[in-house]
């Protein structure tokens, strides 16, 4: 299974010394970024319904 930009990018995060032999800029494309943009505004939207929910049910009760 071939891992996604993403996924490779954690791990170069996380252990920076497993870069190819280059720096971040030469990298992480565009088409990474646009995956990390995406997976940042789900995590943005799904945190969003749950604090909706919770103060929803605060305000029930």
């Amino acid at each position: 299974m071939r891992k996604s930009g993403m996924e490779e990018g954690k791990r170069w995060l996380r252990y920076p010394n497993g870069l190819p032999d280059s720096i971040p800029a030469k990298v992480y494309n565009r088409e990474i970024a646009i995956e990390a943009v995406d997976l940042a505004e789900d995590a943005v939207s799904t945190a969003d319904e749950i604090i909706r929910d919770l103060v929803k049910d605060l305000n029930n009760k």
